[in-house]
């Protein structure tokens, strides 16, 4: 086993851990952004 290949696995991992995170946290901010919006939509018009 190469120990240059093993420090190296665990850092593409690691990002690619952090990128998935990113993304969906992103996503949660961006729904609940227009579902709050939505929300305010409906209460001016009724």
């Amino acid at each position: 086993m190469n120990s240059r290949d093993s420090t190296k696995a665990p850092k593409n991992m690691i990002l690619r851990e952090l990128n998935s995170r990113t993304i969906i946290l992103l996503a949660c901010e961006y729904s609940s952004v227009h579902a709050w919006q939505d929300l305010q939509g409906l209460n001016r018009g009724s």
